[in-house]
């Protein structure tokens, strides 16, 4: 038993002495989809480029998405004149749905109405879900699930 031990303790210091591999270069988020507004009205992601962004996906069923805009709501009060921007983006509600819900929540970002094409093109397997985009389109951080009002705070500043 002792042998495994030293055994384990040796590999597990040899695994920290390697050198990391090289860093990845950063992955650019997909703008290149035109969604529809609460109205109908068509609004092509692309317009957003050069700005911050976060992509949240959501649905009016998910009580941790409920849990979460009015925090989303007062960050992107908060970071509205830096050019920041909150687009919620749901697949599986209807236009009056999402519409009605929104103003139950006082939902002051744009609400979208998401396609099967975006929700491949992200990689959507849980919502929420959360991308963070800088201002040259890379996607500084993704987050699977509800976090804090402070956290999502820092992830917002680490994109300017």
């Amino acid at each position: 038993m002792r042998f495994v031990a030293t055994a384990a303790v040796a590999a597990a210091l040899v695994a920290c002495g390697r050198q990391a591999s090289a860093p990845q270069a950063p992955q650019h988020a997909r703008l290149d989809f035109t969604l529809q507004d609460l109205n109908g009205a068509p609004v092509k992601l692309a317009s957003y480029q050069g700005r911050p962004l976060l992509i949240n996906v959501w649905a009016t069923y998910c009580e941790p998405c409920k849990l979460e805009i009015p925090d989303l709501v007062a960050l992107q009060e908060k970071y509205k004149d830096t050019g920041f921007t909150v687009l919620g983006v749901s697949f599986d509600d209807t236009a009056k749905d999402l519409r009605e819900f929104a103003a139950a929540y006082k939902m002051t970002y744009p609400v979208l109405i998401g396609t099967d094409n975006m929700r491949d093109a992200y990689e959507t397997i849980g919502i929420p879900t959360s991308w963070f985009i800088r201002k040259d389109g890379t996607i500084s951080h993704t987050r699977i699930g509800i976090g804090t009002r402070e956290i999502l705070e820092e992830q917002i500043r680490a994109l300017f």
